[in-house]
């Protein structure tokens, strides 16, 4: 399984939030409830809701692999039952700004078998032989049960082949892929990499980096014999488009040269100033020298003829 994070503009609105999780099994009792992955947005968010979509998928993984859960489908139906309390808790501590702003989307992948859910405005994406597939239709009309809160209602499941491309994608995102034909120049591809994939992202994304945020998560079944492979990818924040606090960086580094240069100079002129000291001081000493010799010589001269007319 390949497993591929595309980050676009995470800082490009101030109360717009995103992320993505992947989490693997370790222990041997993970291992049969196999790899949960998820991505999230919360949008109209305050600062101290900076840390809840992390909140969430934590709580999940937390409740989702458990020693007492023998199939993916009780660990994932456990764990939204958690998660649901845990959001029942948030309102109660007054914490109400993410109601009617919380996209999220989840999966569990345990060899073939799929399971995922999701709540608010966020795609679930299945690519198969060249055909893109909306899978999170049926999820699309749940709505959010008040008495008691539940903000994950529905599961759904089916059933993968070798070469499925799987994509939690944002909103925002989805539409900009739609409008590129990004899904279907992916689509062409028998075998997707890391270069292929940021060569199809590459022309699209350079002509409208400004215009598009989200967060994409990809996911790629490839035959069990091929190499695992993951990688995460901002852009317009890390790679080598030029940011605004990249730009702030490299200014500030001038700046801090022009210090060093002022600090340099400044140094310099103390330096020949204590030079010009140094010199003075030498000159001085050397006089003194010339001084002590000649009154040597006088006493020596004086004490010569003082000698001649005592004896």
């Amino acid at each position: 399984m390949k497993i591929f994070e595309l980050y676009f503009n995470p800082k490009a609105e101030e109360d717009k939030f995103f992320d993505s999780f992947i989490y693997e099994p370790v222990k041997s009792y993970e291992k049969k409830l196999g790899t949960l992955c998820a991505a999230g947005e919360l949008k109209n968010a305050i600062y101290q809701n900076s840390n809840f979509l992390k909140k969430i998928a934590n709580n999940i993984k937390e409740n989702y692999y458990n020693i007492s859960y023998n199939n993916p489908e009780k660990a994932i139906s456990q764990s939204l039952k958690k998660i649901n309390e845990f959001l029942s808790e948030e309102l109660k501590k007054d914490n109400i700004s993410w109601l009617g702003n919380l996209n999220f989307a989840l999966c569990s992948i345990k060899d073939y078998d799929l399971i995922f859910t999701k709540t608010g405005d966020i795609k679930i994406i299945l690519i198969r032989n060249g055909k893109i597939i909306e899978i999170d239709k049926n999820l699309d009309s749940s709505e959010i049960e008040p008495y008691p809160l539940k903000v994950f209602l529905n599961i759904a499941s089916g059933k993968l082949l070798e070469n499925d491309l799987i994509f939690i994608i944002t909103r925002d995102l989805y539409n900009f892929f739609l409008k590129e034909n990004i899904f279907r120049k992916i689509s062409q591809y028998e075998f997707l990499n890391e270069k292929r994939v940021k060569n199809i992202l590459s022309s699209a994304v350079l002509k409208n980096k400004n215009k598009i945020s989200g967060v994409c998560l990809l996911i790629i079944l490839n035959p069990k014999n091929e190499k695992e492979e993951s990688f995460k990818e901002i852009f317009f924040k890390k790679n080598s488009f030029f940011s605004k606090s990249f730009l702030k960086k490299i200014d500030f580094l001038k700046k801090g040269e022009r210090g060093n240069k002022k600090r340099k100079t400044k140094k310099k002129k103390e330096n020949k100033k204590k030079f010009k000291s140094f010199k003075n001081y030498k000159k001085i000493l050397k006089n003194q020298q010339k001084y002590k010799k000649i009154i040597i010589i006088l006493l020596l001269v004086f004490i010569f003829f003082l000698g001649i007319i005592l004896f």
